[in-house]
């Protein structure tokens, strides 16, 4: 039997108790930051990420402040395409925020206009 178990999602919203006393760790986001480390300073977002849990991903950058435009939900570890990407870059009216794994993704299509404007959640 186990004297601990951590039950880690990062942005879930599982509110399930899943012991006798749970133990809560909350993520928080120091910043939204680009390539560069300049901190996003508009509020208005188009959001991207491939994770298991999207939903959730888009709660906490909602709870940030921030207005997310449109969204663009993959498959978690979604391997993006030059098509995908094209429909991403569309909206360049906006800075475009994702998670750290898949901003690292979505810098290595980008042409140097658009890599300043890809921007990920530090937690």
């Amino acid at each position: 039997r186990a004297d601990v178990v951590i039950y880690n999602k990062k942005f879930s919203m599982d509110n399930n108790s899943y012991c006798k006393n749970d133990v809560v760790l909350n993520y928080r986001i120091e910043s939204i930051i680009n390539l560069n480390g300049e901190v996003l300073d508009s509020k208005d977002v188009v959001l991207v990420c491939g994770i298991g849990d999207p939903k959730s991903f888009e709660s906490a950058m909602t709870k940030s402040g921030l207005n997310i435009v449109r969204s663009y939900m993959f498959n978690d570890h979604y391997s993006y395409n030059q098509k995908d990407l094209k429909r991403v870059f569309h909206n360049s009216d906006f800075s475009i925020v994702s998670t750290e794994k898949d901003f690292y993704k979505l810098i290595s299509f980008a042409n140097s206009k658009f890599k300043e404007k890809i921007f990920y959640a530090k937690l």
